[in-house]
């Protein structure tokens, strides 16, 4: 904990230092300016006073020196003026943009974000694809350990790569707790055995409460929508308001349901860029 106190100290010493020396440059800055200001501005003063009372060589001479040393002055001031008013002017530029963006609606903020920048790429996703047997040939017990191994949403894909439902950690316990129930006389580890033999294609077919609706495990399981790859955030909100009870939003190259995934957005991906932005 000293190591780390230590380290926060230095750390603001540093910044303070940072600070004084960015004040110090600013203010060498302004006396420099203010110096090359009064120098040019003098210097024209006092060169036209000289010729105008010198009596010595011609007119031309006079306006020779005049037209080479007044140019050298005046892009000093020059100089001096384009450096102030292009600073400042780059300020107020900056200023009105974070304006404009803190003034934008949740919608345009996600019109601004593809999904390919906040989706969860396919090579993340820890899914579940099926074999040959199809849903019949994935054990609920595979299922139940990804759910432990801490999945509160577990994809499974098929063979092709293509999304076919998305499982929640809600229905996996629930058909435990459903199984535990109905066989009260059955010991633990026997209820646990069975589980172990039962398929995702028992999974789905078994019956659930959907909102005071009846429904089965693998209507909830459908629930998803599918956008291409190049939509943004705010047309990937859309298709999943779309789907009623729909929570997750898988990415395709154009967006059918028939290609494989190219990654996977949450409800709460998009809402937490809403946020961020």
């Amino acid at each position: 904990m000293r190591r780390l106190l230590d380290g926060w100290d230095r750390e603001m010493a540093v910044n303070e230092r940072l600070d004084r020396l960015s004040g110090n440059t600013e203010s060498w800055r302004n006396i420099l300016a203010v110096i090359v200001f009064t120098v040019s501005a003098l210097g024209v003063t006092i060169l036209a006073i000289l010729i105008v009372q010198s009596h010595d060589g011609s007119i031309t001479d006079k306006k020779d020196i005049f037209n080479i040393l007044v140019p050298v002055l005046s892009t000093w001031v020059g100089t001096i003026l384009a450096f102030y008013f292009a600073k400042d002017n780059f300020e107020a530029a900056t200023r009105n943009a974070q304006r404009i963006v803190s003034q934008l609606t949740p919608e345009q903020r996600l019109q601004q974000i593809g999904v390919r920048t906040a989706m969860l790429s396919k090579e993340n996703i820890r899914s579940i694809s099926l074999d040959g047997n199809g849903d019949a040939g994935l054990s609920v017990a595979a299922i139940i350990s990804r759910v432990e191994a801490g999945s509160s949403r577990v994809p499974i894909l098929s063979a092709d790569g293509s999304i076919k439902y998305v499982l929640r950690d809600t229905h996996v316990y629930g058909s435990m707790n459903r199984a535990f129930r109905a066989a009260k006389d059955m010991a633990a580890s026997a209820v646990a055995a069975g589980q172990g033999m039962r398929t995702l294609a028992d999974l789905l077919a078994e019956p659930i409460d959907d909102k005071g609706k009846s429904a089965t495990i693998g209507d909830l399981a459908k629930r998803f929508a599918i956008v291409r790859i190049d939509a943004n955030l705010a047309e990937a909100r859309v298709a999943l308001l779309a789907v009623e009870g729909a929570r997750d939003v898988f990415v395709t190259a154009t967006g059918r349901a028939s290609e494989p995934i190219l990654g996977w957005l949450t409800n709460y991906d998009i809402t937490r860029e809403v946020t961020v932005s």
